[in-house]
């Protein structure tokens, strides 16, 4: 595999994706250290090298998915947790190649005995090539942290540890990446508390903490044997025995040697052929790889939405990073990169704008001129104080879109309102006096023989080149 890029999809607002952060950023180390150049962005895909897709079930597109060269990254647990998973995710996980961070979800979704896919350890694989020395145990500040959000569970747990004496430290909002990382290496050991009776272990969270030089001590599973991977690199704790081990074996000297020699023991596994088998899936992946094809979507409203994976993305501000960086707004298209895709897009999603300004126009213009016949464009507009008939002030708003077309550039086509929806301040579906905003849809279609002579009769130059 000669080149990589790493892909974490984050909809726009949802903050569980930063923890798929942590686990990027450990492959991303681990195949740097095998001589692969690799990229990592948001929501953004590559055709030139394989892609390795986090957190694909929180915006599945399959269709960009099935365009690029990628292989799916499972982190989440499944079987019966697969419940509260999109269907559409397990279909993917299907018939997608897929590389999975727990043997025991393979089960779940490949059926068949030649489908192999591959289990990656990406904490103990980072950790075996990171020389980075840990902070001394007896040095850090923290006595223990605990990772997880508080359940009447792990409350009950959790008391039960202080009543030993023992500080423990709690994360007082989420963090990931780098920030992560400092905390836990300032920590003596993090500790992992099931969630529930019926909770597995938490794969993604010890594979950080361990990769970043820390000790693991987690629950038991019952019924459910460890990973052999982290059989020996955890310290185990069965509830039943929480006051002796926090009680006395916690502070010994005792606990500091075996908390050591397990730290060893999980940079030294030996799992060259899961990273072998990774190497090897993506070259396979890169290889049969589909041709690129133009993209067909065009984004220019970035700010609300985000970056659309599969979608050519526009924006001004180039802190957003676009694949174009312009603003359809006040854009002439001659000399940009949009120019040779005239008429090529079949839906185009706009910026917020006040409908009767100049800005309006030049955006329904450069619209207009971008999408094929019957195309379609979104675009979101602020509903004046007062206005009760959202359908009816929509229609007369757009009275220069679709019967004076002209104003906006139009000649051979023009827009038609097809839909106009209310939305609330938080652009979620709304009616009567709870509308703050419409959502409305226009269509390219053809201007008529008479809609044309009348679009050359308001026209001072008749409409005719020079």
């Amino acid at each position: 595999m000669q080149a990589a890029h790493l892909c974490i999809i984050q909809p726009a607002g949802q903050k569980q994706a930063l923890a798929y952060l942590d686990p990027a950023l450990l492959l991303r180390q681990v195949l740097r250290a095998a001589g692969v150049p690799v990229t990592l962005g948001k929501n953004r895909l590559r055709h030139d090298v394989v892609n390795f897709v986090f957190g694909a079930h929180l915006a599945i597109d399959a269709e960009a998915l099935e365009r690029h060269p990628c292989v799916l990254v499972n982190l989440e647990p499944l079987g019966d947790a697969a419940a509260e998973l999109p269907p559409q995710y397990l279909k993917l996980l299907e018939y997608l190649p897929v590389v999975d961070a727990d043997a025991a979800n393979l089960p779940a979704y490949r059926r068949a005995a030649d489908s192999h896919v591959p289990v990656l350890h990406l904490g103990a694989l980072a950790h075996a090539v990171d020389a980075t020395p840990s902070r001394p145990l007896a040095e850090r500040p923290i006595e223990l942290l605990l990772i997880g959000a508080l359940t009447p569970r792990r409350t009950a747990l959790l008391q039960r540890i202080q009543a030993q004496g023992v500080q423990v430290a709690r994360l007082d909002a989420p963090l990931y990446g780098p920030e992560r990382d400092e905390l836990v290496r300032n920590a003596r050991a993090v500790l992992l508390l099931n969630a529930g009776e019926h909770s597995r272990f938490d794969v993604l969270s010890a594979a950080a903490v361990l990769a970043a030089g820390t000790p693991v001590i987690a629950e038991t599973v019952r019924g459910t044997p460890p990973d052999a991977v982290y059989s020996e690199a955890v310290q185990w704790l069965n509830p039943e025995h929480i006051e002796t081990f926090f009680g006395h074996h916690f502070r010994s000297d005792r606990f500091g040697t075996e908390a050591a020699q397990a730290l060893q023991h999980h940079a030294r596994q030996g799992l060259r052929h899961e990273l072998d088998a990774l190497l090897a899936l993506g070259q396979s992946v890169r290889q049969n790889a589909p041709p690129a094809t133009p993209l067909s979507r065009l984004n220019a409203d970035l700010a609300a939405s985000g970056y659309r994976t599969g979608w050519l993305n526009v924006a001004a501000a180039a802190w957003q990073a676009p694949d174009a960086q312009l603003d359809l707004s006040t854009a002439q298209l001659a000399d940009t990169p949009l120019q040779p895709r005239l008429g090529s897009f079949e839906l185009i999603h706009a910026a917020p704008v006040a409908l009767g300004t100049p800005q309006a126009a030049q955006l329904l213009g450069n619209a207009l001129a971008l999408l094929r016949p019957a195309g379609r464009l979104v675009l979101h507009v602020a509903l004046p104080a007062g206005q009760t008939d959202a359908q009816a002030w929509a229609q007369q708003a757009l009275a220069d879109v679709s019967h004076e077309f002209w104003r906006s550039g139009g000649f051979m086509h023009r827009f038609s309102l097809t839909h106009a929806g209310g939305l609330d301040a938080a652009a979620l579906p709304a009616c009567g006096a709870a509308i703050r905003q419409l959502r409305l849809v226009l269509s390219k279609v053809e201007c008529s023989l008479t809609e044309r002579t009348q679009a050359r009769l308001a026209r001072e130059d008749f409409a005719l080149p020079a």
